[in-house]
């Protein structure tokens, strides 16, 4: 019977190893000698062929070991648009998952047996073979009773799986740490911060030549930036995506904006080079309280009306889709208007939108007659642009 090797570079490979090799012990190999048929020169081949396997498998734990140390703490990797992490861990220690492929082979019994046409694919050695067999009849003489050589064999494999496991378990600690950090918003954005002030030191003469030439590279990041919900939305989805070239580029297109005065924020809501929206946006927020007042009838006078926000709102672009920026936009409306009321609900700002958009016959304010009074707002202070 043919037996199958195939792991998939993904996290449940990497488990699918470790459990296998946690199933080692010395009943399943006094088990594997005997139901292997494996004679005196074929057990001394194996020792040999597990010694060599041993030091390959020290030297990848050892570059492994300093590849985690530091894997976690960069914002941007090498090659991550080719493959994901699982797989970049795979490659790193292809000759340790050889190795164990190749042992797990050796003592897989040999039957005279052919598939069935209708059979899925290969029994997977990980599964079948002798070393990982749950269903072993005890021995009835101990490990004593047999020759050196056997007993030199389970030493060795036993150091062996020993270290498989620590080796394979560091991967999987990597792979879980990454998934954390991408879901911790507050240790994803200060590795962001580091990585691109590190990045920006490095790029110094970069972003002064794009200067000079008055050119902003182009970024894919940048674009994404754009779509994104928001800055820290931004920042964790893409982490561990790009490699450190395309983050330099992003970092350098970011810099060279930020002679436009722009926020992050602003330019995720309107674009990042749309200089002109922004300062107008940030006038009406400055003059809101006479643009809002008696534009509505509203019964609550001491706060914002939130159809005036969410009218404002539809008027910036934000909001017609439902891949929209409404809490993005209501925090940045709270952050920049300095009046007397209080900040603004997003859910309510939110409904007030949907009534613009789904039924404006219920809402108490012309959103039409109220962007015609910002247009009106804007271009008699247009020389403030």
């Amino acid at each position: 019977m043919l037996y199958s090797t195939i792991v998939e570079k993904n996290e449940e490979g990497l488990l699918m190893i470790i459990e296998a090799a946690e199933k080692f012990d010395q009943g399943k190999f006094l088990n594997a000698i005997y139901n292997c048929h494996l004679r005196k020169e074929d057990i001394l081949g194996i020792i040999e062929y597990v010694k060599e396997f041993k030091g390959k498998l020290s030297r990848e734990h050892l570059a492994l070991a300093k590849f985690a140390a530091t894997f976690n703490k960069e914002y941007a990797t090498e090659n991550n648009m080719c493959f994901d992490s699982a797989e970049k861990l795979f490659r790193k220690i292809r000759s340790t998952i050889s190795g164990s492929k190749k042992i797990y082979k050796k003592f897989c019994r040999t039957i005279k047996k052919r598939m069935p046409a209708t059979a899925p694919q290969r029994p997977s050695v990980f599964k079948r073979s002798e070393l990982v067999n749950n269903y072993y009849s005890g021995q009835l003489f101990g490990m004593d009773t047999y020759e050196e050589c056997v007993i030199m064999l389970y030493e060795q494999l036993e150091e062996f799986f020993m270290e498989l496991v620590k080796c394979l378990a560091l991967c999987h600690m990597i792979i879980t740490e990454e998934n954390t950090i991408r879901n911790t918003p507050e240790e994803c954005m200060n590795i962001y911060r580091e990585c691109y002030d590190k990045m920006l030191n490095n790029s110094r003469i970069m972003v002064r030549t794009f200067k000079e030439s008055k050119m902003i590279p182009n970024s894919d990041m940048e674009e994404r930036k754009k779509e994104a919900s928001s800055l820290c939305d931004f920042i964790c989805s893409n982490y561990h995506k790009y490699d450190p070239s395309q983050f330099q580029m992003h970092v350098v297109a970011s810099e060279l904006s930020k002679d436009s005065g722009m926020t992050d924020v602003e330019k995720i809501l309107f674009g990042a080079n749309n200089t002109a929206m922004a300062e107008k946006v940030r006038y009406v927020m400055q003059h809101f309280d006479e643009l809002e007042n008696n534009a509505h009838k509203g019964k609550h006078k001491e706060k914002h009306s939130s159809f005036c926000v969410a009218s404002l709102m539809l008027w910036c672009g934000i909001g017609n889709t439902q891949d929209d920026k409404v809490k993005m936009f209501v925090d940045y409306f709270n952050n920049t208007y300095k009046g007397e009321y209080p900040p603004v609900k997003t859910n309510t700002v939110n409904n007030a939108k949907n009534t613009f958009l789904h039924k404006p016959e219920d809402s108490n304010l012309n959103n039409n007659l109220f962007h015609a009074k910002i247009d009106a707002l804007v271009k008699h202070h247009a020389a403030n642009f």
